[in-house]
């Protein structure tokens, strides 16, 4: 997809796939999700 992107140079097309090969996801839940009986008492 970035390859397709006219407005982008070759210097600004090689920084995005380093970002892209290096995105992390995380992703955060309270404490409570793992204990039903709290869960179900929200």
């Amino acid at each position: 997809m970035v390859d397709r992107l006219d407005w982008m140079d070759d210097e600004s097309k090689k920084g995005a796939y380093g970002k892209i090969t290096n995105f992390q996801v995380n992703v955060a839940y309270p404490d409570l999700i793992m204990d039903d009986k709290a869960l179900n008492d929200y």
